[in-house]
């Protein structure tokens, strides 16, 4: 006889499968096709100067071309993953509770993607821009030598990810609060308002980013926040 548990079992495992082959398949593809998602990740910095990248070990370039492909190939297959989580546990849910992870889902994938594209279009390219003008060469100094960038491409595509997720995190922090919709009152959220704010333009300010970058973050964060604050009430009405 078969119990529900082992009925529940099977299916996790199976979706669970489905979730692996989209991985393993995404990363193969990105890999046996990297020239493209490795122009992706350089493009943000090439339009303001020629980039050049180094590599000082044997194996290294091949260790970022899997390091590129795994990383991509898991952000992409995120929402397939979310979407086989969702329907496992979405036949035990009211409709209610359906509408309400649906809603917040649709919230956060609409701001991940749009912070990614920010980060992207953005952040990195004035960011790459700052740091790449630390450099001087004999006319700037008094001794006859030059300090030029090398960078390695390790370091390089850790910067790149590093910072589209960090930033990125920063930046979603105040859809997180729809998570505790059940346990924040609506009234404290607009009475922390303000020292939320203190808090993220003392944050931006140790960043240390130019004023125009620190301008459309805080922009974003207070947007987020106030978007928070309406799906609260929405998701409370329902």
């Amino acid at each position: 006889m078969i119990t529900p548990f082992k009925i529940y079992t099977q299916e996790w495992k199976w979706r669970f499968i489905y979730s692996v082959i989209c991985l393993i398949t995404t990363t193969l593809n990105f890999y046996m096709s990297i020239k493209i998602p490795l122009s992706f990740l350089i493009w943000p910095t090439f339009k303001y100067n020629n980039i050049k990248l180094i590599a000082t070990e044997v194996s290294e370039i091949f260790k970022e071309y899997v390091f590129i492909s795994l990383t991509l190939s898991t952000f992409i297959c995120f929402p397939f993953l979310i979407y086989q989580i969702f329907s496992f546990f979405s036949n035990a849910w009211y409709k209610s509770e359906k509408k309400k992870v649906k809603n917040w889902i649709f919230f956060n994938c609409i701001t991940i993607i749009y912070n990614c594209l920010l980060i992207y279009f953005y952040i990195i390219p004035f960011s790459w821009n700052f740091f790449s003008n630390f450099q001087l060469n004999n006319n700037e100094l008094y001794l006859s030598f030059n300090i030029q960038n090398e960078i390695k491409i390790v370091n390089y595509i850790k910067w790149i990810f590093s910072s589209i997720f960090t930033i990125g995190n920063i930046l979603i922090f105040p859809l997180g609060l729809i998570l505790l919709n059940i346990k924040i009152n609506i009234n404290n959220l607009k009475n922390i308002r303000r020292y939320f704010i203190i808090f993220c333009l003392f944050l931006i300010n140790i960043l240390d980013l130019d004023i125009m970058t620190q301008l459309i973050i805080s922009l974003n964060i207070f947007i987020y926040y106030e978007i928070s604050i309406l799906n609260h009430i929405l998701i409370s009405k329902t």
